[in-house]
């Protein structure tokens, strides 16, 4: 490793050396700069375009421009009461009699519903977090108690 090291060493010196002795030296002046990039087209409004029908030697006319005219859509007539549709989802349930049970006391309320059938986990189980523990061994400890019990 002490080895690599000075190799590493001795090659950044060398290079240094090269750089500032033998490799040619250009006087910043003297170098040639970059091509510039050529300015963006300038934007030009629609009421801004030339006809290309015009004559070069005629002066430029600038026409007018005018977006098409559109019917607006028609809106239902709104009423004051009217209800607003929303959609809720409610569940899962473990078993349809269950499902069955929840969408007849819907419907009582007044409410369409709707059953559907999504494939999925279930997943019956506590999730148990026990704070402030000082030391691992100490939340095995725990851990171990809580599965006795």
């Amino acid at each position: 490793m002490r080895t690599l090291c000075l190799l590493l060493i001795l090659a950044n010196a060398l290079f240094f050396i090269w750089s500032q002795l033998i490799d040619a030296q250009v006087n910043a002046l003297d170098r040639i700069s970059p091509p510039s990039a050529a300015p963006p087209a300038r934007i030009v409004l629609a009421r801004e375009v030339v006809r290309e029908n015009v004559e070069e030697d005629a002066p430029a006319q600038v026409s007018e421009v005018m977006p098409p005219t559109v019917e607006p859509l028609e809106q239902p007539p709104q009423t004051e009461n009217a209800p607003v549709a929303s959609c809720t989802s409610i569940g899962p349930f473990p078993d349809l009699p269950q499902a069955a049970e929840v969408q007849s006391t819907l419907r009582a309320k007044g409410h369409e519903s709707r059953q559907r059938v999504e494939q999925g986990e279930w997943w019956v189980g506590y999730w148990v977090s026990v704070p402030n523990l000082d030391t691992r061994a100490a939340a095995q400890a725990a851990i171990e108690k809580l599965r006795n019990n």
